[in-house]
Order: structure tokens, then C-alpha cells, then sequence
């Protein structure tokens, strides 16, 4: 009777229909100002996120030969971002569309592990903290004339990058035509190399220069070297024996530091750097710069930052230039809609980094929207 049942019990189970295969979830659509529109599967193995960064502004400029002033449309950078089969395997572009329109950023980067992971394309170049801060993220409405003068820019190549110790080291190490943002192929024999090292005792330090925008945060501190070396081709002007402008070799090794501290709803950052350089005509340069700047949060929405910069172009001569920053912002929705205010005043003993000799004054009120 019992192998009657069990007999039959197989005959019902065969009889059955199969069951149908799961039906896999449909992409989901979310908006929102963190997240811009994006669309992705339920897993996050694929998904496309469409951002868009602007920035206006107004300036007021006052130099010893000039003064200037009027409204600017400074930045559009629409963003496209997403990951392409795992969520480990992501993709960035940005194109500038204002003043003149040009590829930004276009990188793949596969990081299966914190520990490991290799970005290819045209990218932010791994020198200073504060280049490779977001822009919506950044403190004041431009990066420091110093940090503009030293670092390098985006550049085509291939990095490898890890953050091990959950954030609490980092290492960067990448290699990269040298020519510069948005040029096809390498122009020469030579290539950049760069790297960069950093050490967050207290934990993970993000790259944003805002952090208590939304609210106090936890003290944390980052230390971090960075350097890189190249040689480019540059143009000799006429002179010194030479009829006609001529072609040479210019070398230079470039070496950084810079630190980051934040608790509760204040900020510090600075960065100091120093460059060899053996130019063309043969002559050898040195020369330094640092920049450090400041911010605190009063209560959810204003912000007062200050920041000093300083530079030097030659170290075998006496040109330095100073200059000073004050800004106020307001947040009206976070880094999403920010508003800056921001005076400026410098000196310098010659024509430094785009920094007119003598006494110069800086006005702006600038506004971003950025999701």
C-alpha cells in the first residue's frame, strides 16, 4: 500500500505543469537632486544617471593697468555616469558646454575590491585633494591660483587605485600621455608619471569640501604626498642669439602635500607644493607655493570661509605674491543651490600666475545649481 502511494504521489508530480521562471524586475526611474534621473535593475548591474552642473557669476576686477566687470556663464557640464554589467564596473562623461565647449572626462573604471581597481580614459589626474574634489563640492567658487599654477590637469592615461583599511589609506599610481586636456594620442616619446598616497588615521576622509553642510560630522584628518614628473615640448621665443622662435625639451619633478581636517561644523584644508624645472633654454627653476582656507557652518544654511595663498615662481629671485579671500555663502538646498560671495586682494611683486603686478581686487557673487 505504501509504494501504491508513493507511486502515486509521482504520477500527480509529473502530471503538473511546470512552474513558470521568475519574472526579473523591471528597471527602476528615480529623480531626485542627489541622484539627478537616473534608471537602473533592481541589482545595480546596470544603470545610467543623467546630472548637470551650472555656475554663473558676476565680477567686479580691479587691477593697477584695468578694471573690468560683467556676468558669466562660467560652467554647463551635463553628466553622464553608470555601470555596465556590475556595479563594480562604472563609466563617467562630462563635456563642457560653456565659453569653450570641449571633452572633459571620459573614464571606465573597474573596482571589484576597495583594494584594487584600474580606470582607464581621460580623468582628473591624481595630484592635490582639492583637484580631485568634486566642483559642486568645493569650498570657494574657484580652486586657489596656487593649486591652479602646480598641479597637472586631466590628462588621457591609465591609473590603478585602491582605498584599503575601509577608507583609511589610499594609493594612487597612473600613467598619462603629458599633453594635456583633450588632445588626441601623445605628441611625444615621453609619458607623465604620477602617484599619490594618503593616510586617514580616524577613518575615511571624503573628498568634499562642505561636509557639514548637512550637518556636524565626525573629526577626521587626512594627510596626503602626491607627485609627478614629465617632459613636454614647448616654444622658444626669439632671443639671446636665436632669429626665429625654436622648438625644445622642458623637465619638470613636482612634489605635493597637502592635509584635511573636519569636525563638527568647521573645515581646514591646505596644500603646499615645489617644483624643479630644467627648461628649455637650459636654465634651472625652482619654484613653491601653499595655499590653506578655512570654513564654518552658522547653523544650517550661511557659511564664512576665509583662505591665503602664497608663491614664489623662482627661488633665485625675490617676486612672491600674497594674496587673501573672504566669502559668504548661502545654501539654499545644500550644494544643489548655493549662492557665493567673495572678495579678494592680492600683491605681487611681478606677473605671477595670471596675478597682476602691484595691487589687485577681486569681487563675486557667483550662483550654482548642480544635481
Amino acid at each position: 500500500m505504501f509504494a501504491a502511494l508513493v507511486l502515486g504521489c509521482a504520477q500527480l508530480a509529473a502530471a503538473a505543469p511546470a512552474s513558470p521562471p521568475p519574472t526579473p524586475p523591471s528597471p527602476g526611474v528615480h529623480a531626485s537632486l542627489d541622484e539627478g534621473l537616473s534608471v537602473s535593475t533592481a541589482d545595480g548591474s546596470f544603470s545610467v544617471r543623467l546630472g548637470l552642473l551650472v555656475q554663473a557669476r558676476y565680477e567686479l576686477r580691479r587691477t593697477p593697468s584695468t578694471d573690468t566687470q560683467g556676468f558669466d556663464v562660467r560652467v554647463v557640464r551635463p553628466q553622464l555616469r553608470g555601470t555596465i554589467g556590475r556595479p563594480w564596473l562604472r563609466f563617467f562623461v562630462q563635456p563642457e558646454l560653456a565659453d569653450t565647449q570641449r571633452l572633459l572626462d571620459l573614464q571606465l573604471d573597474a573596482q571589484p575590491t576597495p583594494l584594487f581597481g584600474v580606470r582607464v580614459g581621460q580623468f582628473l589626474t591624481p595630484f592635490s585633494r582639492a583637484f580631485n574634489t568634486p566642483v559642486p563640492v568645493l569650498q570657494f567658487p574657484d580652486f586657489s591660483v596656487v593649486n591652479t599654477a602646480f598641479r597637472a590637469d586631466r590628462d588621457t592615461g591609465v591609473m590603478l587605485h585602491g582605498e584599503p583599511f575601509g577608507g583609511r589609506a589610499e594609493w594612487n599610481l597612473g600613467v598619462f600621455n603629458g599633453n594635456g586636456l583633450d588632445r588626441g594620442g601623445n605628441d611625444r616619446f615621453d609619458l607623465r608619471w604620477m602617484a599619490r598616497l594618503a593616510w586617514n588615521p580616524l577613518g575615511a576622509v571624503s573628498y568634499n569640501e562642505t561636509p557639514a553642510v548637512n550637518g556636524p560630522t565626525p573629526w577626521r584628518v587626512g594627510v596626503g604626498v602626491n607627485a609627478y614628473t614629465d617632459t613636454t615640448t614647448v616654444t622658444i621665443p626669439p632671443g639671446s642669439g636665436q632669429s626665429a622662435a625654436r622648438t625644445g625639451d622642458q623637465h619638470q619633478d613636482v612634489i605635493g602635500a597637502d592635509l584635511a581636517v573636519r569636525g563638527g561644523p568647521w573645515t581646514l584644508q591646505a596644500e603646499a607644493y615645489h617644483r624643479w624645472q630644467r627648461r628649455a633654454d637650459g636654465t634651472r627653476v625652482g619654484s613653491w607655493g601653499a595655499y590653506a582656507q578655512s570654513g564654518l557652518m552658522l547653523g544650517r544654511y550661511f557659511e564664512v570661509a576665509a583662505r591665503g595663498n602664497v608663491m614664489q615662481p623662482d627661488d633665485q629671485g625675490s617676486a612672491t605674491m600674497l594674496s587673501g579671500e573672504a566669502m559668504l555663502t548661502a545654501y539654499a538646498r545644500g550644494n544643489h543651490l548655493k549662492f557665493n560671495l567673495r572678495g579678494a586682494l592680492s600683491h605681487s611683486d611681478a606677473l605671477i600666475a595670471g596675478v597682476a603686478q602691484g595691487w589687485s581686487g577681486l569681487v563675486t557673487l557667483q550662483t550654482q545649481v548642480a544635481f
